[in-house]
C-alpha cells in the first residue's frame, strides 16, 4: 500500500479549472489536432506484455546521483544518474503501455531541472505541493522548485524513481483512493514530456504537460486493463479504475445512479458497488469528476476479506451501468469487459530430465522478488510465501519470476541453504556453509535472526551442476545471488564498483 504520508495530490484538480477552460478555448480556435490511436488491449497477448516488460523493467542498481544534491544551505540541485532517471521514465511508459495509451513519454531537460530543484525543496522545507521558502534558500532556486512541486506527483520514502512511479499507479491508500489522482496524471492521454527529481528520499515527477499535439483516440482508460494484465502490477488493496473518454460519453453526477459489478469467473463470486460503499479501508466505490488528468473516474475495490488475492489465471468481468450516455447515439451505455491476470515475467523452463536409471527430476522454482525500497532481492521456494508477498507486499516487492530451479529428488541436493533475516535492513542473507551459519549466529545474533533451512542445494560442483553465484553490495552491505551466466557477466562488467564477486555460493545438481 502507498502510505498516506508518502504521496499526496492535495491541489491537483483544484487549480486547473480556469486553465483547462482557457486551454480548451485555444484548442478550438486553432482547430482540431490530429488523432493518435490508442492500443486495443483486449487483443494483446500475454507474450506481448512479457516482451514489453523485458524492455522496460527497471535495471539500474547504482547510486542515484552523478553529483549529489545539497539539501541544506548552500543548496544545490545535483545531478541524477542517467540510468536511475531512465528507470523512472520506463515505469511511466510501462504503465501507459498496460493502459493502452501511447508509451512514448520522453524526458524534457527543463522539466528534469525543475523537478530536481523541487525534490531538494521538498527535502529542505515542508513536504507539500506548496512548500514554504526556507529563509536561507535563494529566491530563484525556490521559484524553480516551487514551480515543479505545484505541478507534480510528489512522494517521500521511496528508494528509486521507478518505485515511486509504480507506487503512484497503486494510489489506493485511504488518503488517495477517492480520486486516484497520481494514477490519473500518469495516464493522462496528452502527457508527452516529463521530468523527475530525487533528493533525500523525496521524489518529484512532473505531470502537468499537454504537449502531445495529436489527440489520443480511446474509449476508456482502465486499470487493470481489458484483456491480459500482469498480476505483479495489482495487489489485493489496489483499486480498480475506469475513465471514460468525455468526447464519447456523458454522465450524470451527484446521483446514486451508477452501479459497478465485478465478477470472478472461476467461482462466480460477484461484488456490486454503489455510492453506499464508502469504506476507504475495505469495499469502496466513488465516481470522481475533478480535473486529475481526464475529469471522470469510476473507482471501485472489493473488500480483501471476501476477495483473497489476485492470482495468475484469474479472470474478472466488469460491468458499469446507470447514468451513462453514448454521445453518438444519445442512448444509455453500459461498459463491459474482462480482465485476465498473468505474469509479466516469461517463465523459463525446468532443468532437463535426468537420464534413465536415475531418480526422476522433481524441479521446484525458486522465486525472486526485488525490494524496490531497499534495492535488494528476496528468494523463496515456498508457493505460499510467494503468493503472500504478491498479495500483501506488492507495493514493496516486485515479483521477477523463477530465478532458478531445484531438483528436489536429486540425492546430491542434500545441503541445507540457511536463511537469516537482517532486523536492521529488513533484508535476507542465505548461506550453504554450516561454518558461516554458526559464525553469523555467534557473532551477529543481535542483527541477524536465524530462520532455519530455506531448501536444500548441492555443496560441490558435481557433474552437470549449475553454480549459483554470490555478489556483495558494498553500498548496502547485502548480497545478490544468480544462476545466470549472462547476469553474472553483466554485473561483473558493469557494476564492479558496487558489487564484489564472491564466486559460487552453492550448486544445483541436475
Amino acid at each position: 500500500m502507498v502510505p498516506s504520508d508518502r504521496i499526496r495530490s492535495d491541489r491537483h484538480g483544484r487549480v486547473l479549472g480556469a486553465f483547462l477552460a482557457f486551454a480548451l478555448t485555444c484548442a478550438l480556435l486553432v482547430g482540431l489536432p490530429a488523432t493518435a490511436l490508442g492500443l486495443d488491449t483486449a487483443s494483446r497477448s500475454a507474450a506481448q506484455i512479457q516482451t514489453r516488460w523485458s524492455q522496460l523493467k527497471p535495471a539500474y542498481s547504482g547510486s542515484p546521483f552523478t553529483i549529489a544534491p545539497g539539501t541544506t544551505a548552500p543548496y544545490s540541485a545535483g545531478m541524477l544518474a542517467p540510468g536511475f532517471l531512465q528507470d523512472g521514465l520506463k515505469a511511466i511508459n510501462y504503465a501507459r503501455f498496460l493502459a493502452g495509451l501511447p508509451d512514448d513519454v520522453v524526458l524534457d531537460s527543463g522539466y528534469v531541472d525543475g523537478a530536481q530543484h523541487g525534490a531538494v525543496l521538498l527535502a529542505a522545507s515542508t513536504f507539500s505541493h506548496t512548500p514554504p521558502k526556507p529563509a536561507d534558500m535563494d529566491q530563484a532556486f525556490f521559484d524553480l522548485g516551487y514551480a515543479a512541486t505545484s505541478r507534480s506527483n510528489i512522494g517521500w520514502g521511496y528508494g528509486t524513481l521507478s518505485a515511486f512511479n509504480f507506487g503512484c499507479m497503486d494510489d489506493s491508500d485511504s488518503t488517495n483512493i477517492d480520486r486516484l489522482g497520481h494514477r490519473r496524471w500518469l495516464l493522462d492521454p496528452p502527457l508527452l514530456k516529463t521530468g523527475m527529481g530525487f533528493a533525500s528520499s523525496r521524489s518529484d515527477t512532473f505531470v502537468f504537460d499537454w504537449s502531445r499535439t495529436a489527440a489520443v483516440d480511446y474509449d476508456s482508460i482502465k486499470w487493470p486493463s481489458e484483456g491480459y494484465f500482469p498480476v505483479e502490477m495489482f495487489a489485493t488493496q489496489t483499486a480498480w479504475s475506469v475513465t471514460l473518454d468525455p468526447a464519447k460519453y456523458s454522465w450524470m453526477t451527484g446521483t446514486p445512479g451508477h452501479t459497478v459489478t465485478l465478477r470472478r469467473v472461476a467461482d462466480g463470486r460477484t461484488w456490486t458497488f454503489t455510492s453506499a460503499d464508502t469504506d476507504k479501508g475495505g469495499k469502496y466505490f466513488n465516481f470522481e469528476t475533478s480535473g486529475y488528468g481526464v475529469a471522470d473516474c469510476f473507482v471501485f475495490r472489493p473488500d480483501a476479506a471476501t476477495l483473497g488475492s489476485y492470482k495468475s489465471g484469474d479472470a474478472f468481468d466488469v460491468t458499469i451501468s446507470g447514468g451513462i450516455t453514448r454521445k453518438s447515439t444519445g442512448q444509455p451505455a453500459t461498459i463491459s469487459y474482462r480482465t485476465t491476470f498473468m505474469s509479466q515475467v516469461a517463465q523459463s523452463g525446468p532443468p532437463p530430465v535426468t537420464p534413465p536409471g536415475t531418480p526422476p527430476a522433481v524441479p521446484k522454482p525458486v522465486y525472486r522478488f526485488y525490494n524496490v525500497r531497499a534495492g535488494v532481492h528476496f528468494y523463496t521456494i515456498s508457493e505460499a510465501e510467494k503468493a503472500n508477498v504478491i498479495a500483501t507486499l506488492g507495493a514493496v516487492y516486485r515479483y521477477e519470476g523463477p530465478s532458478y530451479w531445484v531438483n528436489t529428488a536429486s540425492p546430491y541436493n542434500n545441503t541445507p541453504l540457511y536463511r537469516f533475516y537482517n532486523r536492521r535492513t529488513g533484508t535476507h542473507f542465505y548461506t550453504a556453509s554450516a561454518t558461516e551459519r554458526a559464525n553469523v549466529i555467534a557473532t551477529l545474533g543481535a542483527v541477524y535472526n536465524y530462520e532455519g533451512p530455506a531448501y536444500s542445494v548441492c555443496a560441490g560442483a558435481v557433474a552437470g551442476a549449475t553454480p549459483v553465484y554470490r555478489f556483495y553490495n558494498r553500498l548496502t552491505g547485502t548480497h545478490f545471488y544468480t544462476a545466470s551466466e549472462e547476469e553474472r557477466a553483466n554485473v561483473t562488467a558493469t557494476l564492479g564498483a558496487v558489487y564484489n564477486f564472491e564466486g559460487p555460493a552453492f550448486y544445483l545438481a541436475p
